[in-house]
């Protein structure tokens, strides 16, 4: 299943976000990419770390900080992040 949410000029809130997000972690979403064209520093939307089923995840302008007792993605297989702010030892644990 892959979902695609661009809205350049509409700005979407971090809460509906993430509502979005946990909506497509029940459904089980292999490939997530989002993008914030706005700000790149937004919080990046908590609900990421419930999708246990992705395989593919692309982050872009996003302020990014692991949940502290988080586990791991353990099917992830393709990471990449690109003008997000955060720290290496955070992405350890994906």
């Amino acid at each position: 299943m892959m979902s695609s949410v661009s809205s350049p000029i509409a700005v979407i809130t971090t809460e509906y976000l993430n509502k979005w997000i946990l909506f497509l972690s029940r459904k089980g979403i292999k490939d997530l990419q989002l993008r914030d064209y706005v700000r790149f520093d937004s919080k990046m939307p908590s609900h990421i770390f419930s999708c246990q089923e992705l395989t593919h995840l692309r982050l872009s302008g996003f302020n990014s900080s692991v949940p502290p007792n988080f586990c791991g993605l353990k099917k992830l297989v393709d990471l990449c992040l690109k003008h997000n702010i955060n720290t290496y030892d955070e992405f350890d644990a994906l």
